[in-house]
């Protein structure tokens, strides 16, 4: 269960950091890998309809997103102090839905090209109505602990 609330915690830390989406997908593997090798001899005194199946998911889920968020929150929190401004030119224009229930509560996205990497960033649901108005993005970064970038501040520009 702590496994699965983290992983709501480490979405919001990745939403602000700049890094492929293989690396956390290959932290949450390996971990989770790595602990059913551990965890197969309690396992397996259970049996089940899924097999091994169910010891590898829970271990994904549990293990994997545990250390997939103290990775991350790491290379966030432990970041360096300086930090770089720079501005960037808006590529495409989107809007990401609201939460169950509140589906029509859009929240604009933006796409980016940083340093040559697609970044989707999320802003305020009350920019909807006037986000093609905007050209540009003004990024405020710091370098973190395991070298990808985190965006401290996010504004819109026209």
């Amino acid at each position: 269960m702590i496994g699965g609330a983290l992983i709501i915690w480490e979405i919001s830390i990745y939403r602000k950091t700049i890094i492929d989406v293989r690396i956390p997908i290959l932290i949450i593997i390996i971990t989770g890998v790595i602990a059913n090798f551990i965890d197969r001899p309690y396992f397996s005194t259970y049996e089940t309809k899924w097999g091994n199946g169910f010891a590898l998911l829970q271990n994904f889920v549990s293990w994997g997103f545990i250390v997939c968020t103290l990775f991350m929150a790491c290379n966030k929190f432990f970041a360096k102090p300086e930090s770089t401004i720079k501005e960037y030119r808006i590529e495409k224009i989107s809007d990401m839905p609201g939460p169950k229930g509140m589906r029509s509560h859009k929240s604009p996205l933006v796409r980016i090209d940083y340093k040559g990497k697609p970044k989707e960033l999320v802003f305020s649901h009350k920019y909807l109505g006037r986000i093609e108005d905007y050209q540009t993005v003004t990024l405020e970064t710091k370098k973190g602990f395991f070298g990808f970038d985190i965006i401290e501040k996010q504004e819109l520009n026209k």
